[in-house]
């Protein structure tokens, strides 16, 4: 209690400096969390929009630089540079988080995780971030929220390098060319001698160094049909290979989406889009696996825009999640299997007076266990002066992954369990939002209140996966941005208490309490130098283990040196902390980064 008292305490000196406001900023634009493209400052869910401009400013060597300084957002890395990462929104677990890479589905159909360190930050060019549940909107798996990341489209020519700590180096190039018909091109290379991934209080430890090479590549073509249509062809490809204790990991990522877009009628428009994604880890050990995942999604979307303040989006949505467990050792196929979900759903915006409605609902089958309802209710009023009041009440669903129903287990541990239920949610929010007008002063409340029934755990018989008892996750986010001058300030607070009811056990390596604060100072020329402080409070992990809190101090700087050219760099865990996000293994001390960019435009 004293600890959450003391981030009370810091967010309010933070809330309380006198920083004016800037100039006339226009709020961004995100597509996420009601599949139409609306203002960040108009929508009723609670939102993040990452941007280019952001990515650059940090000079992130990661995705989870950017991702851990959100509210809401807790990310935990098994070692150094190419570890497992785990990303929970809200106390909800890891894959509770639904991920898109434009507009696809990128998780493994076996376990529902994304691969976070397959997507290099010179590869993205914004990402946004919606908190709470979008089962309405996007089916199974949006529990916790939405994470989608757009991949970078060039204006012209782009180029970079750069070398750090661990002998880490990285290349990445792209470019963008045409007008009406356009395609863009973008490439990454990264490699790094790592750290020792573990550390003694880990049963596999060995010192040595675990390394990590990447390479990926995006690309997109556009170009207009007929009057009014236009195709999107787009796709991203990632390889990389990760060494750990045991052996090494080679993993392969890739989606694919062709998109069609049309208005035959005026106040109606659609988009057809039909994706692919395939995720391959081969396991080089004592015990060599291949696990080998796809999924085929086709989604038609309707939009009709009834009159100046209301609109109704609605559609269908099918896809199937196929995977294969190879056994490379015995020469043996675990498990080989495929399951199909087919949804309809309908989402109604509306606005009167001072009054703004959101009201949605989906309705999924699911081929393992038939058919489920979710729906979403959101009112807003604006109070005037720029305050905004937000009340919301959503339910979602998650579909057991493949390796929850079907595999076999090792000698019958973890094993999978085909008489699983869907795991559901409901959530409930009040919120209370400050835009100052015109400016970039704004101040945001969130208090919410999540339960999941049927939650899935290992935890049966010889740890097999069964449906344990409900957890319960309340919290709170405060959020406050500010600027005067060249000088910038965003800073968060999250307080949250995951739970599992029946044992009051806190669900593992999401803390308490998370602070963040990011002070910036532009420089001539449009140069920029950053702060970044980050405070995490405990955790329980595996084991019955509670990991400390700690506190991280990273600084980034971007000096121009000709139009087209300009140096940055970053130095992470500037006080050389020494701390733990996964019990068992080591996380990264100080480290430099040197970079030289070129961006021309086209």
């Amino acid at each position: 209690m004293q600890q959450q008292a003391s981030y009370f305490a810091t967010a309010a000196l933070i809330v309380g400096l006198p920083i004016a406001a800037s100039a006339v900023e226009i709020p961004p634009i995100l597509v996420t969390a009601e599949r139409l493209p609306r203002s960040v400052d108009k929508t009723l869910a609670p939102v993040t929009v990452i941007t280019r401009a952001d990515i650059e400013a940090a000079n992130p060597q990661s995705i989870d630089d950017l991702l851990r300084l959100q509210p809401g957002v807790d990310v935990a890395r098994s070692g150094g540079l190419g570890g497992n990462t785990s990303v929970f929104l809200r106390g909800t677990n890891s894959n509770h988080v639904l991920v898109l890479i434009d507009g696809v589905r990128a998780s493994s159909s076996a376990s529902d995780l994304f691969a976070w360190r397959q997507i290099s930050p010179a590869q993205i060019e914004r990402i946004e971030i919606v908190r709470g549940p979008r089962a309405t909107l996007y089916g199974s798996d949006a529990v916790g929220g939405v994470i989608q990341i757009f991949t970078r489209q060039p204006e012209g020519v782009t180029a970079g390098m750069t070398a750090g700590s661990q002998d880490t180096q990285r290349a990445e190039a792209g470019f963008g060319l045409g007008a009406a018909t356009r395609l863009t091109l973008n490439t990454s290379f990264v490699r790094s001698d790592g750290i020792s991934a573990t550390n003694p209080s880990n049963f596999s430890y060995d010192p040595d160094d675990d390394g990590f090479i990447n390479r990926s590549l995006n690309a997109r073509l556009t170009t207009p049909l007929w009057r009014g249509a236009a195709l999107r062809l787009s796709g991203w490809y990632a390889n990389g290979e990760v060494e750990f204790d045991q052996g090494v990991q080679n993993i392969v990522n890739g989606n694919f989406s062709a998109r069609l877009t049309d208005s035959p009628l005026r106040g109606w428009d659609y988009g057809l889009t039909l994706g692919f994604n395939q995720d391959d880890i081969q396991t080089k050990s004592a015990f060599p696996s291949r696990i080998n995942t796809q999924r085929v999604t086709l989604d038609w979307q309707n939009n009709l825009h009834l009159s100046k303040t209301q609109s109704l989006t609605f559609g269908l949505a099918w896809r199937r999640n196929a995977g294969k467990n190879i056994d490379s050792a015995a020469s043996m196929v675990v498990f080989n299997d495929a399951t199909a979900n087919t949804g309809v759903y309908a989402n109604w915006l509306g606005a009167f007076g001072n009054s703004d409605f959101e009201a949605g609902v989906r309705y999924n089958h699911q081929s393992e266990f038939g058919g489920y309802l979710t729906g979403q209710l959101a009112w807003g009023y604006r109070l005037g002066a720029g305050y905004r009041v937000i009340v919301s009440y959503g339910t979602a669903f998650k579909a057991p992954n493949l390796n929850e129903l079907f595999h076999p287990g090792f000698g019958g541990f973890f094993a999978g369990n085909p008489d699983l239920e869907p795991e559901r949610s409901r959530s409930a929010e009040l919120a209370l939002r400050y835009q100052q007008p015109g400016g970039r002063r704004r101040l945001e409340a969130n208090l919410f209140y999540t339960r999941i029934d049927d939650l899935i755990a290992f935890e049966g018989e010889m740890s097999q996966a069964i449906n344990i008892d409900e957890a319960k996750i309340p919290g709170l986010e405060l959020e406050y941005t500010d600027s005067i001058g060249r000088w910038s300030l965003h800073s968060s607070l999250t307080l949250q208490r995951p739970r599992n009811i029946s044992t009051d056990a806190r669900l593992l390596r999401r803390p308490g309490a998370k602070f963040s604060l990011v002070l910036a100072r532009a420089l001539g020329n449009n140069g920029l130098i950053r702060g970044e402080l980050l405070r995490i409070g405990q955790r329980a992990d595996v084991g019955d283990e509670t990991l400390g809190g700690y506190t991280l101090f990273n600084l980034s700087s971007q000096v121009r040196l000709a139009s087209a050219w300009s140096v940055e760099g970053r130095i992470e865990n500037v006080t050389d902390k020494q701390y733990e996000s996964a019990f068992g293994f080591n996380a990264l001390g100080r480290a430099f980064y040197l970079s030289l960019r070129y961006a021309a435009d086209g």
